[in-house]
């Protein structure tokens, strides 16, 4: 009789356990998702603004270019040239 008093009780502390291990796995689970929520929204925001600063920098930048090369055709005709023969002695150099 005793050993059935004991085994119930063990049985019951197994249960109690088990449930107490299924509610902190969730709420563990719960509060991953929770974070990995928050970072995600904030990588995010992030991402988009560091996208668009490089956009603006991309246009005005381009747009600059564009101007300089209109202004002074020329001296970005040389320019390119310039540049293109540098390559084109790195890249087919004989040694």
């Amino acid at each position: 009789m005793v050993d059935q008093v004991q085994d119930t009780s063990i049985g019951a502390s197994t249960d109690k356990i088990r449930e107490g291990a299924k509610e902190l796995k969730q709420a563990v689970t719960d509060t991953a998702k929770q974070k990995y929520d928050e970072y995600a929204d904030t990588a995010k925001k992030k991402y988009d603004e560091y996208k668009d600063t490089a956009k603006d920098a991309v246009s005005k930048y381009s747009n600059q270019a564009t101007e300089y090369v209109q202004e002074n055709p020329m001296t970005s005709l040389a320019i390119a040239f310039g540049v293109g023969a540098l390559i084109g002695m790195v890249m087919f150099r004989r040694d």
